[in-house]
C-alpha cells in the first residue's frame, strides 16, 4: 500500500473514532468520489481496529459502510440542504408578510 494511502487510512480512522465516541452514531458512512475506491472499508477498518488496539478503554467498533449515491452523494446534500433553506425562508416570510405568499 502506498505511504500517501496508508496516511490518508489512519487519519480517516482517527476521525471515525473520535465521532464515535462524541456522537455515539449507530452507523458512519462514507461517501464522495473516494467510496469509489473498492479497499475504502477493508483499509480504514484495517486503520481502525490498530488504533482501538491501542487504547484499551476503546470498546465500540462502529459500523462503517460507503453512502448508497457514492460520488454523488455531495449533490444529493447540497440539494437537501438548500431546500431546507428554501422552506425555512418560505416559513419566515410567511410569519413576517402573510400576504407575500398568497
Amino acid at each position: 500500500m502506498s505511504g500517501a494511502l496508508d496516511t490518508f487510512y489512519r487519519d480517516l480512522a482517527a476521525g471515525i473514532y473520535n465521532l464515535q465516541y462524541i456522537y455515539a452514531p449507530d452507523l458512519i458512512l462514507l461517501g464522495g468520489g473516494i467510496s469509489l475506491e473498492p479497499r475504502l472499508i477493508e483499509g480504514v477498518r484495517r486503520k481502525l481496529d490498530e488504533l482501538l488496539a491501542l487504547i484499551p478503554l476503546a470498546k465500540v467498533t462502529p459500523v462503517i459502510d460507503t453512502c448508497n449515491f457514492k460520488q454523488q452523494a455531495n449533490l444529493f446534500g447540497a440539494v437537501y440542504a438548500y431546500r431546507r433553506q428554501e422552506l425555512f425562508v418560505k416559513k419566515r416570510m410567511t410569519l413576517i408578510y402573510p400576504e407575500a405568499l398568497r
